[in-house]
């Protein structure tokens, strides 16, 4: 198996695009169109606003530069035909997240773009609520409100999906991502979307793919580059009174605690009561994950860095998907080329090799039960 670390970086994605019907039989709703489209910057956050175009043009004018020339630019746009092509067409490869059309009558040739894979992106605004303008083939909406045709423009992230063919997620430093089935799922509101991950997988050149999936379940994909390992880890020791609790642990006994006055079965690092941990040392772990430690008779150690997961002396990955739980075990079908959870458990003390090295599951945030 090899290890593999990857990069992903947010970057910045086309606006939305609003086209306007200036055909002769939208006429009379120009004042309508343009002081919808001002309702729109006073709606939508600078970064959300969307670029507006005509239909029959190819032309896209930021938002600010058409409130500025509006007049103007309706005058130089005002009877163009209800056709669409000529703009999407213009997008090529960097097509906008949302396009949404603003009209009175069908356009001539919408339909003509449902086969391809852009359609999700599609929608429509009609001004004349008892007229359906496209026949299902996309989502329309009744020119209200403002509010209305804003929440059809912005479609925020919701979720950024990280996965790699054949590979299993074993390290990322964005605690915003979590592990769900096979793949790695960050909710970017949470911290953002920048990440750095390693996957477990048969292939040196393993194929990484990335997405983000908008409020309307519309996706964009996002770049993932190589990215270098972090540097090695350090081991560092345990104080004598930890000592004592791991070495206890290490022969399958529990070990008594001094803040609650219990025993503690090995593994159970906070204390049923929430005194606190009797791992003190392990406090500035990232709840949820694993350290290793190695445990000899009169010396124990733990190394500087934590993982969401470990590997299993015989290859097999412990993954600890809900820190309040027993960490869930999965292995690699060679002949399916995928990883699958085996239904198992490992346990919160589990024996790493011959050399007294163990994985130890933290604990939940706040004191909660591990």
């Amino acid at each position: 198996m090899y290890e593999t670390w990857f990069q992903l970086r947010s970057r910045s994605f086309p606006r939305p695009v609003v086209v306007l019907d200036v055909s002769a039989a939208a006429g009379p709703l120009w004042p309508v169109l343009q002081s919808t489209v001002e309702g729109l910057a006073e709606e939508l956050p600078v970064a959300d606003q969307p670029d507006i175009a005509f239909l029959g043009g190819t032309v896209r004018y930021p938002l600010d530069t058409f409130l500025k020339q509006a007049h103007e630019l309706y005058a130089v746009n005002r009877g163009r035909g209800r056709v669409i092509s000529p703009l999407l067409e213009s997008f090529g490869a960097h097509w906008p997240a949302r396009v949404v059309v603003v009209c009175t009558r069908p356009v001539i040739d919408l339909a003509d773009w449902r086969s391809y894979s852009t359609a999700t992106r599609l929608a429509v605004i009609r001004t004349d609520p008892t007229l359906p303008l496209t026949n299902g083939l996309y989502p329309e909406t009744e020119l209200a409100d403002v509010r209305s045709v804003a929440a059809v423009v912005h479609q925020p992230v919701k979720q950024i999906r990280l996965r790699v063919e054949g590979g299993l997620p074993v390290a990322w430093d964005n605690p915003s991502y979590h592990f769900e089935k096979g793949n790695l799922v960050a909710d970017p509101s949470t911290g953002g979307w920048d990440v750095r991950a390693a996957f477990l997988s048969s292939s040196e050149s393993p194929v990484p793919k990335a997405h983000l999936v908008r409020g309307d379940n519309t996706t964009d994909p996002l770049q993932v580059d190589r990215a270098e390992a972090p540097e090695a880890s350090h081991w560092t020791p345990f104080p004598p009174a930890e000592l004592t609790i791991l070495d206890t642990w290490r022969a399958g006994r529990s070990a008594h605690c001094r803040l609650c006055d219990s025993e503690h079965a090995f593994g159970i690092v906070t204390c049923p009561n929430g005194e606190g941990s009797v791992l003190p040392s392990l406090a500035r772990f990232v709840s949820g994950g694993f350290v290793r430690v190695r445990v000899k008779m009169f010396r124990a150690d733990f190394e500087s860095m934590a993982r969401p997961t470990t590997t299993l002396p015989d290859g097999r990955i412990a993954v600890r998907v809900d820190p309040r739980g027993l960490p869930a075990i999965w292995s690699f079908d060679s002949d399916k080329n995928q990883w699958s959870a085996t239904g198992e458990n490992a346990s919160l003390f589990e024996r790493l090799g011959t050399d007294d090295e163990y994985a130890l599951a933290l604990p939940p945030a706040r004191g909660g039960k591990s």
